[in-house]
């Protein structure tokens, strides 16, 4: 019987899932890892992964060291004059 593509690829990332899952298990049985909560207003992948107010984008962005897009910075500082 042939598998079908999908299944192969499914079968091959599960694996590396599950090597991941043991290696991290085996770390933190040795204590050389140790696993901690982090609450969801500490979440920075939030801003990648979820549609957010703008506060708690504003929060997330000032914490990646993200700032707002201004174009007078594109242009040194220059503007651009109207043509008459």
């Amino acid at each position: 019987m042939i598998k079908n593509h999908y299944l192969i690829e499914l079968d091959t990332r599960s694996k590396d899932i599950q090597t991941h899952y043991h290696f991290v298990r085996e770390r933190v049985a040795l204590g050389s890892l140790v696993v901690q909560h982090i609450p969801a207003h500490l979440q920075l992948a939030d801003i990648f992964t979820k549609p957010l107010p703008y506060a708690e984008f504003a929060s997330l962005r000032y914490k990646l060291g993200v700032d707002m897009f201004h174009p007078h910075k594109v242009y040194g500082g220059v503007l651009e004059r109207s043509s008459k």
